[in-house]
């Protein structure tokens, strides 16, 4: 996240805090792009991540340096109590935050920068925009010439709607400082929102003519390039970032994404081989690492790096889907039923918590969908193997003629009734997932093969053939 406060007074916890979670959670002004390049959840760099960062950039052991993590010494009480307001919103712990934020404002009396700032920033994470505008209103009364205020209020005016506020604060920032990052970034994510690729991609270029020097922001840049489908210019800007720092995995990372989306797997697996090296615990490298192997057919490397993955991180939803497509292709369909009941869970809890967000909906909507067909499939594989058919009959290839929507849904209803004289709880647990995976889409027909497979089986079943 883009810390608002980098130029502000009394601002050097802040920036302790942006250098080890500037690659977490909302980053961008509209709230569009907020996880890290090929996650499907953000990664939170909390106070951990950047504690190793620091003992990693400064070789301090933990202990020489405790008022980093517990507020100086000799601050202000109201100090501390900012302190506590960032680290307990460090944690997602927002109310707690904001019970500490309002304490530091109440001791300070409305006349400081900073618990003014750390206050509208929790109230924007809250959604309470109107609250956070007029906080910030109160610190341009104090600092009218805090270009870093002015980008804030961009943001909360872009997360709240209001496209043109947003535009008219970031504009006013550039037009004083045509070179200033944090604007230039913010107004990219402001078009990016708004389906303005070319503008975007203009802000965003127009920061990678400048040289790197903040390698967190020059990330964020290179992610969003990448979500822009800017794929060579992300590609050349990881690379300006690796020079850069070469201790910094997320450049190694980033550019190993981007060479395999460019189609170079082998350069990709490098790369992420080069990030391991640096963070060998880190998941979603051995996931990204998992996929590449999967282009060359190295199954068994690809489910060892996405096994590991879920040691790390045991519900980490894409490792779990790469895995059950791994095992589908070994035809381990135990696995792939084990792990799918799993993914099927967690994307139905994401899909009741979307909050509306179509494309989001869309892409989850569709993951569960092939999950639910899959699993599907595994469960009728172990349900002739378990009956020892040899003549059992396979998958139809295609289907026999071409189907309306509503041919679609008497084959349903046919096939349902055919379950039911089965008396089978094996196939009856099948057909209730076709039955998911078509109000997941329906008017698609991807579901049609399966449950032409799974009446013919119930009918072969209910006959007694072995």
């Amino acid at each position: 996240r883009q810390a608002p406060i980098f130029n502000i007074p009394q601002a050097s916890c802040r920036m302790r805090r942006a250098l080890g979670r500037a690659l977490g959670s909302r980053l961008s002004a509209t709230g569009t792009f907020r996880r890290p390049v090929c996650l499907s959840k953000p990664i939170k760099h909390h106070a951990a991540m950047w504690r190793q960062q620091l003992r990693f950039s400064w070789n301090l052991n933990l202990d020489e340096r405790p008022s980093m993590f517990e507020g100086e010494p000799n601050s202000e009480p109201w100090e501390q109590e900012c302190v506590k307001a960032e680290n307990s919103l460090d944690d997602n712990n927002i109310e707690e935050a904001l019970s500490f934020a309002l304490k530091a404002v109440e001791m300070t009396e409305r006349t400081e920068i900073r618990p003014l700032s750390l206050l509208a920033e929790i109230y924007t994470e809250k959604g309470e925009y109107d609250e956070a505008i007029k906080l910030y209103d109160t610190v341009l009364m104090i600092a009218p010439k805090s270009i870093p205020t002015f980008v804030a209020l961009a943001d909360v005016y872009a997360r709240k709607g209001d496209i043109d506020n947003a535009l008219q604060h970031v504009d006013l920032v550039i037009s004083v400082d045509p070179r200033n990052v944090d604007a230039r970034f913010a107004r990219a994510g402001i078009f990016a929102g708004e389906n303005r690729k070319e503008e975007a991609l203009a802000d965003l270029k127009a920061i990678t003519l400048e040289p790197v020097t903040s390698v967190d922001k020059a990330l964020l840049v290179a992610d969003l390039l990448f979500r822009l489908e800017a794929l060579d210019e992300a590609a050349d800007y990881h690379q300006k970032i690796v020079v850069r720092d070469p201790k910094r995995w997320e450049g190694w990372y980033g550019l190993g994404v981007c060479l395999f989306a460019l189609g170079f797997p082998a350069e990709a697996i490098d790369r992420y081989n080069n990030a391991l090296l640096l963070a060998p615990n880190e998941p979603q490298i051995l996931v990204s690492r998992a996929l590449a192997f999967t282009k060359f057919k190295n199954m068994d490397k690809a489910l060892e790096d996405a096994t590991h993955a879920l040691v790390l991180r045991p519900n980490d939803q894409t490792a779990l889907l790469l895995r059950i497509n791994i095992n589908f292709t070994n035809k381990d369909w135990a696995a792939v039923v084990q792990d799918s009941d799993a993914v099927s869970a967690e994307l139905q809890q994401v899909l009741t918590g979307s909050g509306g967000n179509s494309s989001f909906v869309q892409m989850a909507s569709k993951q569960l969908s092939n999950v639910l067909l899959m699993q599907s499939h595994a469960m009728l594989r172990l349900f002739i193997e378990e009956r020892d058919w040899p003549k059992a009959p396979e998958p139809p290839l295609a289907p026999p003629k071409e189907y309306t929507i509503a041919e679609v849904i008497s084959e349903f209803e046919a096939t349902q009734k055919i379950v039911k004289k089965s008396f089978s709880p094996d196939l009856e647990k099948v057909f209730l997932m076709l039955v998911r995976a078509r109000k997941i889409d329906p008017v698609g027909f991807d579901v049609l093969l399966p449950l032409l497979w799974l009446r013919d089986l119930a009918l072969l079943y209910i006959k007694g053939a072995r």
